[in-house]
């Protein structure tokens, strides 16, 4: 399976086997979209379900799905809150 998400001129395309290859119009620009795909697998993969990325995000573009975890609307802009508020991220780094 492939997971493409594409914005303006950058894509990310995720694959079954766990590889994730991001093309952008210059290295800076990849590299940033890079780890921050990134962060949002991790998110994803370590989610508890809290809620609070949902609280956070402005646009109520995230649901919770109880054993699917995050789910992502269109209206989703990238803003970044709901990553910067998750504490399973915060402190996964610490352990």
């Amino acid at each position: 399976g492939l997971l493409l998400v594409s914005k303006n001129s950058s894509t990310v395309k995720i694959f079954s086997s766990g590889s994730m290859v991001v093309n952008s119009e210059c290295k800076e620009k990849a590299e940033q979209l890079f780890e921050d795909a990134s962060r949002q697998l991790d998110r994803n993969h370590r989610c508890t379900e809290c809620g609070i990325c949902m609280n956070a995000c402005p646009l109520g573009a995230i649901a919770l799905d109880k054993g699917d975890g995050i789910l992502v609307d269109e209206k989703c802009t990238g803003c970044g809150r709901c990553t910067d508020s998750c504490v399973v991220l915060k402190y996964s780094e610490k352990f």
